[in-house]
């Protein structure tokens, strides 16, 4: 028979927040087990993006499934958990509540406590996840974090797994937003900002230059609706013709991983020397971007600063990270009086999903 640390050393993760429907089986010491995603691609493709009430009823019908798959890939039963880990905002506010309602239920079934993750967070914390391909070897705290995906975009200092800083956000658009509106200008499917990236070329012939992003007001704020301006007020000068749209592409993905870069050389140069951050980590679905990998590591490189990315999967959207955001809060519990959570609810849930709409985009718990 197992013993009860044996018994109960594993997280549950469920992810719904937009279109993927994710389950994922974590150890407390962030050991991933399993990580199963369904992709809801070809449910949007037609419509060219997400749908909230496709995506919702998406979920509904495939998160039994990808739990069943979780749990039978780690080798896990539910007497081996501890918990179930649940993303509870910002994302889609249909499409949240399939995931929390799924947990709860489970949660009843096996009586387990159910544990609130905030998506960002969770995101924050990916680098500290354990597979066969990617260790956090050299990982440490302070580090500087750059968030960038398709509703979100911040720099965040964390100085310990719970204590963590917004630097600066988007005041509009998120860089992944900017990148599928992009490409939908130009013309390309969706989704768009891989097919953005795919599509971008520089060569001599190369006359499309637009410049980084300074903001008047200073900080370490970021913007890119004037940009996207600017390609559309540039397009009708080239037409159809390919190449010109091409240059056009690339001179507007360079234009935001300038400002990227950019960015984090004034968090680090503004850094007080006992804050200065020895590690950048970039975590996101645009942290897959190739040319955004290659001119960070450039930066990084010449400020001095190992640079962190973790691997595809890791970096988009996962139920292995809303695991191991549970399994923190759960061991920081465990050493209190007593295990106590604050569970989510469909208020909770709701709340969190205004205060997205509203774009406050900070960690909401």
């Amino acid at each position: 028979m197992l013993s009860h640390a044996m018994a109960r050393s594993y997280i549950l993760g469920i992810e719904s927040s937009c279109d993927e429907s994710a389950a994922a089986i974590v150890g407390l010491d962030g050991e991933v087990r399993s990580s199963v995603i369904y992709s809801q691609l070809a449910e949007h493709v037609a419509y060219g993006g997400v749908v909230p009430e496709v995506a919702a009823r998406a979920h509904l019908e495939q998160l039994p499934h990808v739990i069943r798959q979780a749990l039978s890939e780690s080798g896990v039963g539910p007497q081996e958990l501890a918990a179930i880990a649940v993303t509870q905002g910002p994302g889609l506010g249909g499409a949240l509540l399939c995931g929390l309602h799924m947990a709860q239920a489970l949660a009843f079934a096996w009586r387990l406590p159910v544990i609130g993750v905030d998506h960002l967070h969770a995101h924050l914390l990916s680098p500290w996840l354990k597979t066969s391909t990617h260790q956090p070897q050299g990982l440490a705290y302070p580090y500087l974090a750059l968030l960038v995906s398709g509703g979100h975009s911040a720099f965040y200092r964390l100085a310990g797994h719970g204590d963590v800083t917004l630097l600066g956000q988007t005041r509009d658009d998120a860089v992944g937003e900017a990148f599928d509106k992009a490409a939908k200008t130009l013309g390309l499917p969706y989704p768009g900002g891989p097919a953005l990236a795919a599509f971008a070329r520089q060569d001599s012939t190369c006359a499309f230059r637009f410049s980084p992003v300074r903001l008047k007001s200073g900080g370490f704020d970021l913007s890119f609706s004037g940009l996207k301006t600017a390609l559309i007020h540039a397009l009708p000068g080239i037409g159809q013709h390919e190449t010109g749209r091409r240059h056009l592409a690339w001179a507007f993905q360079e234009a935001i991983v300038r400002t990227l870069s950019d960015k984090v050389q004034e968090i680090i140069s503004a850094s007080s020397a006992d804050m200065r951050p020895q590690q950048l980590v970039v975590v996101g679905g645009v942290a897959a971007n190739t040319r955004l990998r290659a001119v960070l590591s450039e930066r990084c490189a010449d400020l001095g600063v190992a640079l962190t990315i973790p691997p595809k999967d890791l970096c988009t959207d996962n139920a292995a990270m809303v695991a191991y955001a549970g399994a923190t809060a759960y061991q920081a519990a465990g050493t209190a009086e007593g295990l106590v959570f604050t569970a989510p609810t469909t208020a909770t849930v709701l709340d969190a999903y205004t205060r997205d709409a509203q774009r406050r985009r900070g960690p909401t718990g």
